[in-house]
């Protein structure tokens, strides 16, 4: 089940998300044990900024889920601004436990029986602490199982002195969960690695750090690693919008001016105008405390076709009033004043 919980404008997001989990850990006693409640803000960096199809001719599926799991997730969630990694697809080994009825039957026990036998037995428990040298030191106690034969000699119950263990009443194996969901790459079965960046961190950053890291990852000859999603495309193609912008309407502003004016000094100001422009922009953005994104980086590309639009108009109206026999200083007033409105 998924819960949203809006917010009045302005409020304080990471106070919120505060408020939110102590009301949440409040009513945890009101649900049952085994329930997962996962509490995040809904900012653009839940999203994933990178896309990673796993994929291999060779490997099995659950072989293929352990190797991103356990060799790629770790590696990469260690990237600089990593959040998370996400994955999906391949399929996850687990151990099936299989009991056998008329066995149940016979010992007189439930599932329930078997189910309470194992929770209790495969956990890790803190069981006391040891001072020692000015430290303090928490003592644990591991009954995690790993491998097949210790589930086998987990003891369900004990009958006369005699311990029924899980072998005598069920067949163990190795399985795997079921799938419920198929992930594919280019027609053939995969494993995607979502990569989530952290509030604030760099996309360009993110991805570049994440492309380093695949280079050093231990990899296996049969395995392939492809990319699906990139958003740090997106966000070069704006930065060399607003480039293309600038310098495409410097050169319009030049050839334009010079063409119909015949003035460099005016051309040369009214091509200053653009760059003045966007270092204004940039430095009221960081007073404000906003940075560059797709959004801020898409105004400026269609800014600074206004900003040149304005330009020109200006200008020309300036020269048109120093043509009808007006000082420059005057002319400059009653140009401006007559553009400022439209």
């Amino acid at each position: 089940t998924e819960i949203s919980v809006d917010f009045a404008w302005g409020t304080d997001m990471l106070l919120a998300q505060q408020l939110v989990n102590t009301r949440v850990n409040d009513a945890r006693r009101q649900l049952p044990a085994d329930t997962s409640i996962q509490i995040e803000r809904m900012t653009p960096t839940v999203f994933p900024v990178l896309g990673l199809s796993l994929r291999s001719s060779k490997l099995s599926q659950v072989d293929l889920w352990r190797y991103a799991m356990y060799e790629l997730r770790p590696r990469l969630s260690a990237v600089p601004g990593v959040a998370r990694v996400v994955l999906q697809g391949g399929q996850v080994p687990e151990v099936g436990v299989e009991v056998r009825p008329d066995a149940l039957d016979a010992a007189r026990l439930s599932i329930t029986d078997v189910e309470q036998a194992l929770a209790g037995t495969n956990v890790v428990r803190g069981v006391g602490r040891v001072v020692r040298d000015f430290q303090q030191e928490q003592v644990l106690v591991s009954g995690q199982m790993d491998d097949l034969s210790r589930l086998t000699d987990v003891v369900v119950t004990t009958r006369g002195n005699r311990p029924l263990t899980l072998g005598m009443l069920a067949d163990i194996r190795l399985a795997r969960q079921d799938r419920t969901t198929m992930v594919t790459a280019d027609g053939v079965p995969a494993v995607l690695l979502n990569i989530v960046r952290q509030p604030g961190a760099s996309t360009l950053d993110v991805v570049a750090g994440v492309q380093k890291a695949l280079t050093s990852a231990p990899r296996r000859a049969d395995t392939s690693i492809g990319t699906f999603y990139d958003q740090s495309v997106m966000i070069r193609a704006a930065i060399a919008s607003v480039r293309d912008a600038v310098l495409l309407g410097a050169v319009l502003v030049v050839v334009i001016l010079l063409a119909f004016l015949g003035d460099l000094r005016a051309t040369v100001v009214t091509a200053a105008i653009i760059p003045i422009t966007i270092l204004m922009t940039l430095a009221l953005m960081r007073m404000w405390g906003e940075t560059l994104n797709l959004m801020t980086l898409g105004a400026l590309a269609v800014g600074i076709g206004l900003v040149i639009d304005d330009a020109i108009v200006v200008v020309e109206n300036v020269f048109r009033h120093l043509a009808m026999g007006e000082t420059l200083p005057v002319a400059v007033h009653n140009a401006t004043a007559e553009i400022a409105a439209p």
